[in-house]
């Protein structure tokens, strides 16, 4: 799966956004300190899901292995992942990955 991890409405059109632009563009070698949770991604953690894993986001580490609820921003489908690949970017909204794909249109980066 491509490295898309959130969808934003900017102007009233929708982007995917990679964890490069999560991260303001900036890569570790900046000496910006990486996030450690999932509530220090605030377009992830936006996509945390709010009842069915039982701890915030705040509560969780994103090198976590574990499988988690995440729920999309756009069309609101439901799937398990680990904030692990979230946070490398390896899993995003099946559906919309899909949309897109069948729509030919190129995410933003």
């Amino acid at each position: 799966m491509p490295p898309f991890c959130a969808s934003v409405s900017v102007g009233g059109s929708w982007h995917i956004l990679n964890m490069t632009s999560l991260n303001n563009g900036e890569p570790r070698s900046s000496g910006v300190i990486p996030p450690k949770k999932v509530a220090d991604l605030g377009l992830l953690a936006v996509e945390y899901h709010p009842t069915k894993n039982g701890i915030g986001p705040d509560e969780v580490r994103l090198s976590n292995p574990t499988l988690l609820f995440w729920r999309c921003g756009v069309c609101g489908h439901e799937w398990q992942a680990s904030p692990l690949e979230r946070a490398e970017g390896r899993e995003a909204c099946h559906k919309c990955w899909k949309l897109e794909q069948t729509k030919g249109l190129t995410p933003l980066f």
